[in-house]
């Protein structure tokens, strides 16, 4: 079969994947975006995440944006929702809620006007490698095996599942940072988040400390903004460790969908705030926050980020801080100093061993440090971005350092 062509082929539609082919269409390119779920938004939307971390400032005062070009653009149409609006912590770390169905279509939506090309329900199987550079795969679409030709490839996967389908040098840890699982109810009473919070911690440490529920069942957290009329999204922390072998993520499912039934079915029949509520849904993947990575032309680390060390090649600005939950549910936070930034360099979405392979999104070039303030979507949205730049100047033959001056110009100096 002769393979279908195109100039620019985007692997997984999460945020740093829709990036990444609006800015690859945006250029003139024929983009394929390739995404195994029939819908967008990878975690953002399977996992249900609920919040886009990474967008502003740190401070105390009013959310103040750090970013530019296309991720702003991209939050600030999800903030047309009139009952959304940007939050922050006691820390000052600020962030946006947005609704799950709203993300969704959003994503469709930025694909169909830019353009791109969109295989739904489709993964890749192989890829044929080249001395220093990829042009064949191998795609299974409808139960059918379709090969495909192209210039440029860039890795959105999140787990950099295309890096170590063709053997790439990677960053790798035996265990990643903790995973949760999220779930909606509504029906509450009553619908306040901080007293529905301690209603439910309450609850939980009597029937832990009854023998009634395991004592790993109490690392509940409300999901902030996502409480409207009663109804709101929780997030279950899990203690079993996330290492990305064979049949690790079929047992944090198992194990997360177990305790959230059981969890539920207690406070429904024994605390009266949930006598009338309905478990809505329970998120179709587990969130899954960190992963392997492909080592790249440079490796981003925790002292760029806590130094808030900039850089002339530039890409992507963040201020979020080195975010780690540990599997005793705790999360270890370390700040950028106080509305400064770091810079990520080009050479994180670039590979010294094929020329036409780039990544982006959680799947960046970043130490175990460093990966845990850049995985954000805020941070995902401008990396994909910038790769989906990169990737488009390649396939044109241009020189790599036009599309550093573009990016630059899109969402550094905008």
């Amino acid at each position: 079969m002769i393979p279908q062509r195109f100039q620019v082929v985007i692997i997984g539609g999460g945020s740093a994947g829709t990036a990444a082919a609006v800015a690859s269409a945006s250029r003139g390119m024929h983009t394929l975006l390739i995404e195994k779920k029939p819908y967008g938004g990878g975690n953002a939307t399977a996992a249900e995440v609920g919040t886009i971390c990474g967008l502003f400032h740190q401070n105390k005062q009013e959310a103040d944006w750090l970013v530019k070009g296309y991720a702003k653009y991209f939050a600030e149409r999800l903030d047309e929702d009139p009952l959304i609006h940007s939050t922050t912590n006691l820390h000052g770390i600020h962030f946006l809620p947005y609704r799950i169905k709203d993300f969704k279509d959003l994503v469709v939506d930025e694909l169909q006007n830019a353009k791109v090309e969109v295989w739904w329900n489709a993964t890749i199987c192989s890829i044929t490698t080249e001395k220093n550079s990829l042009h064949l795969a191998n795609i299974e679409k409808n139960g059918t095996i379709v090969p495909i030709a192209f210039d440029a490839i860039v890795d959105c996967t999140g787990n950099a599942s295309i890096c170590e389908m063709i053997q790439h040098t990677m960053i790798q840890e035996n265990e990643y940072q903790a995973s949760a699982r999220v779930f909606t109810i509504e029906g509450m009473d009553p619908d306040d988040e901080q007293v529905v919070q301690l209603i439910i911690w309450r609850a939980l440490t009597k029937a832990i400390r009854n023998g009634i529920l395991p004592e790993t069942y109490n690392h509940i957290y409300p999901i902030q903004g996502s409480f409207v009329n009663g109804k709101g999204s929780f997030k279950l922390s899990i203690p079993i460790p996330v290492t990305h072998k064979s049949g690790n993520i079929k047992e944090l499912k198992s194990y997360s969908e177990e305790a959230i039934e059981q969890i539920f079915h207690y406070l429904k029949n024994e605390v009266p705030a949930f006598h009338n509520a309905t478990l809505v849904s329970i998120a179709d993947e587990v969130g899954i926050r960190t992963g392997p990575r492909p080592k790249g032309d440079e490796i981003l680390t925790g002292k760029h980020v806590l130094e808030a060390i900039k850089c002339k090649d530039t890409i992507a600005r963040s201020a979020w801080p080195i975010e780690e939950w540990t599997l005793d549910q705790k999360v270890i936070m370390k700040h950028v100093p106080e509305k400064d930034y770091y810079d990520i360099p080009v050479g994180c979405l670039t590979s010294p061993e094929f020329r036409n392979l780039f990544f982006a999104g959680r799947a960046i070039s970043a130490d175990r440090e460093a990966i845990a303030s850049a995985r954000v979507m805020g941070v995902c949205l401008q990396t994909g971005y910038a790769a989906g730049i990169l990737a488009a100047s390649l396939a044109k033959g241009e020189d790599l350092s036009k599309a550093l001056d573009l990016i630059q110009k899109k969402q550094i100096l905008y």
